[in-house]
């Protein structure tokens, strides 16, 4: 499996790349998690969100990550759906059972049309498909920020 992200020389770079899809209003700096049992992506894309100015945490387990989400939680989780022991929809499940307005992104390289069916069922926000780029990653993460914000505001 490949991914293929951007490397990113400093954080004007950075912040270009991020700035070149603007939504009406700026993102904040958010804690993010990263789930993900290739540690290769995590720490890539901890790395270029972290110049950005994002607080990131990565796990390699979803249990692990379960745990911190409970302990401390976090603005968007960025899950793998491929992994050993409890899987990304797994995760996303108990993550809507703690919290039902959890912003969960999956990402996966099998581009399948039922984990993408399952993925939505289960709550998630947006399925990424690998190899992604950063703008991808950055719009689905505005793009959830903003989701949960508007849902708040509409209760």
């Amino acid at each position: 499996m490949t991914i293929h992200l951007p490397i990113l020389e400093n954080a004007q770079e950075a912040a270009a790349v991020a700035a070149s899809e603007q939504e009406p209003e700026e993102l904040p700096c958010l804690n993010l998690l990263i789930v993900d049992d290739d540690v290769s992506i995590s720490k890539s894309l901890q790395g270029l969100l972290e110049r950005i100015g994002h607080k990131v945490t990565i796990y390699a387990d979803a249990l692990s990550a379960l745990d911190a989400y409970k302990a401390r939680g976090f603005d968007v989780v960025l899950s793998d759906v491929a992994m050993p022991g409890m899987n990304g929809i797994e995760l996303l499940r108990e993550l809507r059972a703690y919290d039902p307005d959890s912003r969960v992104l999956l990402f996966t390289g099998q581009a399948l049309p039922k984990l993408i069916e399952e993925a939505g069922r289960a709550g998630a926000l947006s399925v990424l498909h690998k190899p992604f780029e950063l703008n991808e990653v950055l719009k689905a993460i505005r793009s959830a920020y903003f989701h949960r914000r508007a849902a708040a505001v509409g209760r």
